[in-house]
């Protein structure tokens, strides 16, 4: 089958894994993604991973953050046209601009092709226009939607949409059979990656973590806003400033060698008027390199965790301390770590292509 994927991330090589196990299905693929995406920290440029997909880097317009950049339309066309696919698979939010751009692009291809969206919006929003016509119109159009959550396909069906919605999370690379580089001998090492911001509630977690007086040792993966802050709270006892570790941002590779050397991912976001947590790709790419997860009831994080362990309240420092006091008095957590492990292979990016397959086969029936 032909698919002509869009996805505004998918010049990140990482991210091309979907794109290679759908050509292994046997799908013919062609990719067309941003030329320059600036959208995170820094600019991404576009890679191809492999000749097994056909990458088509192009121009990207508009203002660079979501729902506010799209596509040539005219471009598109040229391209869906030239292709000639089955189903077009738009890998963006139906309310944005970029959506919009591909839908108009099928148009003007003239093509009778289906298409599929992709949502991650797990909070009910009111939109104003013109982004709430693009939302009825790709809503109203579409043959299929995918969400990476529960919370996700509730929105859609609140917002009324009756085609099928498949819940598919995020893809991640999960190894199979690995060990831990170090042992953690009597000390729970936890780990953070993320954005060292309020809303990620590192904050709770810093202080839950000098509150303990324990074999506990804290490591956090990643820079932002809130670093002197949260410096400063570990300054601030003399005793935790030997359990508690700054890392800085530091390339992909590294941080799964800070979650191998981990015996817990904690993933402690707040939720704000409007936001909570979609997924987090690291909280399954910590399960899936062994590591137990603790996370808070922020959106999606229980469900994706598979309640491997009891969620804290958000923002509760105490209801963390004691979740962690609760894992500090377990004799073993070799149980709940070969559990993560096989939650995480939900997310695997075979099976998860195996998913988004199926839905390809439906549709374009």
């Amino acid at each position: 089958m032909r698919i002509f994927r869009v996805f505004h991330g998918g010049g990140v090589e990482a991210y091309q894994a979907r794109d290679l196990e759908l050509a292994k299905l046997g799908h013919s693929i062609m990719l067309m993604v941003p030329r320059v995406f600036r959208e995170l920290p820094t600019a991404t440029r576009a890679v191809r991973r492999s000749d097994e997909i056909e990458v088509v880097p192009v121009a990207l317009y508009g203002f660079r953050r979501n729902p506010f950049f799209f596509y040539n339309p005219v471009t598109t066309a040229r391209l869906i046209r030239k292709f000639r696919p089955d189903v077009i698979d738009i890998h963006e939010e139906p309310y944005s601009l970029a959506a919009a751009s591909v839908v108009l692009a099928r148009y003007l291809a003239r093509t009778k092709s289906a298409y599929i969206f992709r949502s991650s919006q797990n909070e009910f929003k009111k939109y104003p226009f013109p982004f709430s016509a693009i939302q009825s119109t790709v809503l109203k159009f579409s043959s299929a939607a995918y969400v990476p959550s529960n919370q996700a396909k509730e929105v859609l069906v609140r917002k009324g949409y009756k085609p099928s919605i498949s819940v598919i999370g995020n893809g991640v690379e999960v190894p199979v059979g690995i060990a831990k580089t170090e042992s953690s001998g009597h000390i729970l090492r936890v780990v953070y990656v993320g954005r060292l911001s309020d809303r990620k509630g590192v904050e709770e977690l810093v202080r839950a973590v000098v509150e303990i007086d324990g074999p506990l040792e804290l490591t956090l993966v990643g820079s932002g806003p809130m670093e002197d802050e949260l410096r400063q709270i570990v300054e601030n006892n003399r005793e935790a400033k030997a359990r508690v570790h700054f890392v800085g941002a530091v390339p992909h590779e590294s941080v799964v060698d800070w979650m191998k050397r981990s015996d817990v991912i904690c993933v402690p976001s707040r939720e704000l008027p409007g936001w909570s947590e979609q997924f987090s790709r690291a909280l399954v790419e910590g399960m899936a390199n062994y590591c137990v997860p603790l996370v808070s009831t922020s959106g999606a994080l229980e469900e994706v965790s598979g309640g491997i362990t009891r969620p804290f309240v958000w923002g509760q420092t105490q209801d963390l301390v004691s979740r962690l006091r609760e894992l500090l008095a377990l004799e073993s957590l070799d149980g709940l770590k070969s559990k993560a492990n096989l939650q995480a292979q939900r997310y695997s990016w075979t099976k998860t292509s195996e998913q988004i397959s199926d839905i390809y086969e439906e549709v374009a029936k």
